[in-house]
């Protein structure tokens, strides 16, 4: 369990974090970030790591992948529609549109999705088949939940299979 010191040094240092990201990204540089959730399935994997740039708010497209300053915190979701000067946004396994974002909160767009020895990049539009998983997801919590397992005991196995493979490759090359 934690104690309220750790938990407010903890709480600090992600409001660092945040800052130190947002003006990166203002200042039109890059970041790499972790992610985390399930709201992007099946376009990004709790785990991923993202290679975000920051640009003007004028380069940004409906379907690009973006990192969004909501208030509270960071998200990334995909742009849906521009309303003015506001920005929809949406995860692509979410049901419903995010409230709207105002253009300058739209902080970076996501070039680069890296799973294992993979670089991806993320698509502008879905394609049918991760359309069609991406709404199955969004309508079903449990869904989402097998869909994380069966991803996670994938990613589990393969980097078990990694490491005995490296393992057996290092000790033959010793014989």
């Amino acid at each position: 369990m934690y104690a309220p010191r750790d938990i407010e040094r903890n709480t600090a240092v992600q409001g660092q974090k945040l800052e130190l990201t947002t003006k990166v990204l203002r200042s039109r540089g890059m970041v790499r970030l972790k992610a985390f959730g399930t709201s992007m399935l099946p376009t990004i994997w709790p785990g991923d790591a993202l290679v975000i740039k920051g640009m003007p708010s004028d380069r940004f497209a409906s379907g690009d992948v973006v990192l969004v300053d909501t208030g509270q915190g960071i998200r990334v979701h995909r742009l849906v529609q521009k309303d003015g000067s506001h920005w929809i946004t949406r995860g692509d396994a979410m049901p419903q549109n995010d409230p709207a974002v105002r253009c300058e909160d739209v902080l970076g767009k996501v070039l680069e999705i890296h799973r294992h020895e993979q670089t991806i990049a993320p698509d502008s539009s879905l394609p049918v088949l991760r359309r069609f998983l991406a709404a199955v997801l969004c309508r079903s919590r449990i869904c989402r939940r097998v869909a994380q397992r069966a991803y996670l005991a994938w990613r589990t196995h393969r980097l078990h299979d990694d490491i005995t493979h490296g393992q057996s490759h290092t000790m033959a090359s010793r014989s």
